[in-house]
């Protein structure tokens, strides 16, 4: 069953959705931008960046005056995958695998269109591949997510 509007925090929404915007720039946002992308007035946003930056989910480059995500959201992010009993019951299966197959070996869930990498092994002297616990990939874009496709439910 889905939350109604009525069962929902407008100002939590409003923060969650400055987030989820925030995703969509390596630049970041000023307070304008991101007013002008919500349609909402620059007198909340401004109270919802300062907000977030007081708390260490956002920083603003003092030259450009714009908002990236701060580290506190790392370490939300890493408290969250941790925290997945899967990795625990998953992990001597993968590190057997990788010992198989002398490959890195990657476990990732699915989440919409994307796959959320949640556990990585690889074997000692291998070259680092550019990837890392929480990254999130396309699924047509990677193993994982080809195989991911293959056992969706409904498939």
């Amino acid at each position: 069953m889905t939350a109604s509007r009525a069962d929902s925090v407008p100002s939590v929404e409003r923060a969650l959705t400055v987030l989820e915007l925030l995703t969509q720039s390596k630049k970041g946002f000023s307070i304008s931008e991101v007013s002008r992308h919500l349609a909402l007035p620059k007198s909340s946003i401004h109270l919802i960046l300062t907000t977030l930056e007081r708390r260490g989910y956002l920083r603003r480059n003092s030259q450009t005056r714009k908002y990236h995500f701060g580290l506190k959201l790392v370490s939300l992010s890493r408290t969250a995958i941790e925290s997945l009993e899967l990795r625990e019951e998953a992990k001597p299966f993968l590190e057997a695998l990788m010992r198989k197959t002398e490959l890195t070996v990657h476990m990732a869930i699915l989440e919409r269109n994307e796959a959320v990498i949640i556990e990585k092994i690889q074997p000692l002297g291998m070259i680092q591949l550019a990837t890392w616990i929480g990254r999130r990939m396309d699924v047509n874009c990677t193993g994982v997510g080809q195989s991911a496709d293959r056992v969706s439910p409904g498939r």
